[in-house]
């Protein structure tokens, strides 16, 4: 606990004009103290709010800009004006003494705004840039599982009840959504859309989430279309237009990572590609990703795995684990071997459990693991590895890795 008393004080000797703030200008903060002094910080007089919740000191304190909607635009500053300064998970906190957590948590969103302010940190802009999209006023949200790394092309959108997704047309793409979302109900509707990805180092500007997305910013966005593909992307859109059209778009972020955002308009008189004039609405739209690049990334492991193939004999106790820890770090492809069914003196131990018993074990694990990480290709091979081995029926020449887990005999066969 701290003494609001001695806290008013603390900040009346560190800070400028300090007064004290009723709560309910933060609602949806749940914070227990506000206070507001003056700062001057590149020149320029701030108001900041000092917010403090009830788990204060075991948490950090929060910091706002007052009417950040009049303050110049920078990086890591949230719509209601709130600094994000750092993440929770970076700093040691001593809280036996709460005063210096304050002082010395605002030098680091006081530095938050002076980078800001010189435009040191702009390139953030470009790396979250789909964090300040999908705040954006009327946004719509849709999933997508995407060919990212291929050049314009159509793409379906597919609407079922008020579930919106958009998928590439090629039937890899088809079939991973599948895994996702159930696309054998009926009543699933499909209209053409379009993906178009901007030339390397083309960045779009950031909004603010007050900031209306409009025409001329579409057709700023066009402009980063590569020259060699602006031929492509004319014949895909010089057709008869819809009620509403859509399109995605993607850009290579510094940091080697892809954004997506999208565009859907109503109202169309002509394709608003290739129009110079638009009168109906447009919605900025975010796109929920479900391509295996982007998911398998933010697990934290890269596209490195992504062509090689594993081959795993036996699907025991331990090797069911090294086929789940394998997908995990990225392996897409696994062949896996076994011609045992999960008995149930297994059962415990084995990552399947009780629902799987007397099945064979390779088919049950494909099946799983499918499930659990749908961009997962796993061949269920329910045969005796020496047969395989022995009668050349297993084709070896292309595998990256090897994990056996069925004694010396099978290794001295391979």
């Amino acid at each position: 606990m701290i003494n609001e008393a001695e806290l008013l004080q603390h900040l009346i000797d560190n800070f400028k004009q300090v007064a004290k703030v009723d709560i309910s200008v933060f609602k949806r903060r749940r914070l227990k103290y506000c206070f507001s002094f003056l700062d001057e910080i590149e020149g320029i007089e701030v108001t900041i709010f000092l917010g403090l919740d009830e788990e204060f000191p075991l948490s950090l304190p929060s910091y706002f800009i007052k009417e950040y909607d009049k303050f110049p635009f920078i990086p890591h500053v949230e719509e209601d004006g709130k600094i994000c300064y750092t993440h929770d998970d970076n700093v040691f906190v001593d809280y036996t003494d709460p005063y210096n957590v304050i002082t010395e948590s605002f030098q680091l969103a006081r530095n938050t705004i002076t980078v800001g302010l010189k435009g040191e940190n702009k390139i953030d802009f470009v790396n979250e840039f789909e964090s300040y999209w999908v705040r954006l006023k009327d946004v719509e949200e849709i999933y997508g599982n995407l060919n990212l790394s291929s050049g314009p092309s159509q793409i379906k959108i597919g609407h079922k009840d008020k579930l919106i997704f958009a998928v590439s047309e090629e039937n890899e793409y088809f079939e991973k959504t599948k895994r996702f979302i159930d696309l054998t109900e009926k009543g699933i509707t499909y209209e053409n859309g379009i993906y178009l990805p901007l030339e390397k180092g083309f960045y779009p500007e950031p909004l603010r989430s007050s900031d209306p997305v409009t025409f001329e910013y579409f057709k700023r966005i066009l402009s980063g279309i590569e020259g060699a593909d602006l031929k492509k992307v004319q014949k895909l859109a010089n057709r008869s237009a819809k009620a509403k059209e859509y399109v995605i778009v993607s850009f290579e972020q510094p940091d080697g990572l892809k954004s997506i955002l999208g565009f859907q308009f109503s109202g169309c008189q002509r394709h608003p590609i290739v129009t110079n004039e638009f009168n109906g609405k447009i919605k900025p739209v975010s796109v929920q990703r479900l391509d295996k690049e982007y998911l398998i990334k933010r697990g934290g492991n890269g596209e490195t795995h992504f062509t090689k193939r594993g081959l795993i004999i036996g699907c025991g106790s331990v090797g069911g684990f090294i086929i789940e820890e394998l997908i995990r770090t990225g392996f897409t492809h696994l062949d896996i071997v076994d011609n045992d069914k999960l008995s149930q003196e297994n059962s415990y131990r084995h990552f399947l459990g009780f629902e799987n018993l007397y099945q064979p074990k390779v088919d049950a694990i494909k099946k799983r693991i499918e499930k659990i990480f749908p961009h997962s290709n796993i061949t269920a091979i329910n045969d005796k590895i020496e047969r395989l081995l022995l009668n050349k029926k297993l084709d070896i020449v292309l595998i990256n890795l090897l994990s056996l887990q069925q004694g010396m005999l099978p290794l001295i066969i391979f």
